[in-house]
């Protein structure tokens, strides 16, 4: 899919950014819906996305996602997973990229990553951990699907998303 930039601006105004209203510090880019992108619609798209991917991680976790519903009052690991979810659903906007302009998806930043893997003590597999990763899976046809995880940069940095 493809995403156009945004202003953070926009995005605020747009009344429907509530869920990661506290973590987008940043003009975002948003996906294109169609031939235009209407921003509230967008915001509320993702936003809503985020929010789920929120509660199914928690549910991974063990966690009642009841519990959670104001982040600011959150312990720092609930705190790292709610930033990383909404990184990975309101990507940056390349930076200088124009309102309305189509752009490439910005993947997180590793420290969003190595935040949450620190914060709520992950440990897992004899291979360790990875957030910096590249994974070739081929389909069927012969087809080779292409996996990565974080960019290798820590945030803020204007070559991914979030810190």
């Amino acid at each position: 899919s493809s995403f156009v930039c945004s202003s953070l601006q926009k995005v605020i105004t747009s009344g429907a950014l509530n869920f990661c209203g506290g973590a987008i510090h940043y003009d975002p880019a948003l996906p294109a819906v169609g031939d235009t992108t209407d921003v509230a619609q967008a915001v509320k798209m993702q936003d809503q996305a985020a929010l789920k991917m929120f509660f199914y991680h928690l549910a991974g976790m063990g966690r009642d996602s009841f519990e959670y519903t104001e982040m600011e009052y959150a312990d720092d690991c609930t705190k790292s997973i709610w930033r990383m979810v909404c990184y990975t659903y309101f990507p940056r906007a390349k930076l200088g990229c124009q309102d309305g302009m189509v752009t490439n998806y910005i993947r997180p930043c590793q420290s969003s990553c190595e935040n949450y893997l620190r914060s709520c003590n992950v440990e897992c597999c004899d291979e360790g951990v990875r957030c910096v990763f590249t994974h070739e899976k081929v389909l069927p046809g012969g087809f080779v699907e292409m996996q990565k995880g974080y960019i290798p940069h820590d945030g803020p940095s204007s070559l991914c998303t979030g810190g």
